[in-house]
């Protein structure tokens, strides 16, 4: 079995391209060079199916995503997601903070606080581009 059979088609990755440009909303740009097999998965994958399913909107799905980032205690990523759903409207500054002030009571202070204070940066940077 050949790398390229695991691969997505062109046709799948084209809107996985447009979902998570969407998504990000220019948070963040392509793949680096080295990474393309894995960003090819990702946008066939992730991207085509997961985040255009209709089921959920990208809000919800932004939510689902923040609270598993903020389990696992991603400060970086969790920036990366809460300044894409800033910048696209899916949640206010005020959202975003009892994001984290809901997720302490189930995650603890010690996996939130780093959360908060990124959580202010990322207010913050928004804030200073608008």
């Amino acid at each position: 079995m050949s790398d390229e059979s695991i691969l997505p088609s062109d046709e799948r990755i084209a809107r996985g391209s447009e979902v998570f440009d969407a998504v990000y909303g220019g948070v963040l740009g392509p793949a680096p060079p080295g990474m393309l097999d894995y960003a090819d998965l990702m946008l066939g994958q992730l991207f085509a199916e997961g985040w255009a399913r209709p089921q959920l909107g990208f809000r919800e799905r932004r939510l689902l995503t923040l609270a598993s980032i903020a389990a696992v205690g991603d400060a970086d990523t969790w920036a990366i997601h809460l300044e894409a759903a800033l910048r696209n409207g899916e949640l206010t500054d005020v959202e975003a903070r009892e994001c984290v002030i809901h997720l302490t009571h189930y995650l603890g202070y010690p996996r939130t606080s780093p959360l908060l204070l990124k959580t202010e940066e990322i207010i913050a940077k928004v804030a200073a581009d608008a």
